[in-house]
């Protein structure tokens, strides 16, 4: 599952990015996830200093940023479509802070977080604005001819900064990353009714090659596989 977060422009809302695995157990989110406009009817905060992306680090305070735009972000996409038991219990099982932090300490997996200025924040929470996921080792069967290949799991933007420009900041540099570890191919799983999301990861170059299902508890979900080829210069 690949993730931008939120809910979609069509209903029924969606984040931006979460993609589904081969390796996800079937009962895991989505994994492209991106949002759109903030459900409170706020207004979208404007980014006046430029968006800093960095290695997501294994403390709590970069778990529980991971969480808090996490949780938010897959309820607003899934919510509509599933039991309040069946989000509940995934929300539980996926997003507490033993289970993150041990992911940031898994070598198959990178996190990179945004974050908003310091001067323009209230406290060191809110500075987070967004995260992706980088994951080693995970396919489907319609990746089959595509070698030298790593998932973007997880693309994830706070609820209250779509677009603020967040989402191109972390794609640039997802791909950048990708690249320079010498992966030929990204590919991601994205939620079928997530229009938002599939438009933007179109126009960074994805292009659809299959699908493949996903479980929200007793709900089944499809997500649609999508690949990029990364150049190598």
């Amino acid at each position: 599952m690949t993730q931008i977060s939120a809910q979609a422009l069509d209903p029924p809302p969606a984040p931006l990015f979460h993609t589904h695995t081969t390796l996800v157990p079937p009962e895991h989110e989505p994994q492209t996830y991106i949002p759109s406009p903030s459900p409170s009817g706020m207004p979208t905060p404007s980014l006046k200093r430029p968006i800093t992306v960095r290695a997501a680090q294994p403390t709590t305070s970069d778990a529980e940023a991971i969480i808090s735009i996490g949780r938010p972000v897959y309820a607003a996409t899934f919510g509509p479509t599933c039991s309040e038991a069946d989000l509940r219990d995934y929300l539980d099982s996926t997003y507490t802070s033993p289970l993150v932090l041990a992911e940031l300490t898994d070598p198959n997996k990178q996190f990179f977080i945004a974050v908003q200025d310091l001067l323009e924040a209230s406290n060191s929470l809110d500075t987070v604005v967004g995260f992706v996921q980088l994951t080693k080792g995970t396919t489907e069967p319609c990746l089959g001819e595509y070698d030298d290949i790593i998932e973007l799991q997880r693309f994830y933007i706070a609820l209250d900064h779509h677009g603020a420009g967040v989402a191109a900041r972390l794609m640039e540099h997802t791909l950048s990353v990708a690249k320079q570890q010498q992966y030929r191919h990204i590919w991601l799983g994205v939620y079928e009714h997530n229009h938002r999301a599939r438009r933007f990861y179109q126009k960074y170059g994805f292009k659809s090659v299959g699908e493949h299902d996903f479980w929200v508890g007793s709900d089944r979900q499809t997500d649609i596989v999508c690949v990029r080829e990364l150049v190598q210069e």
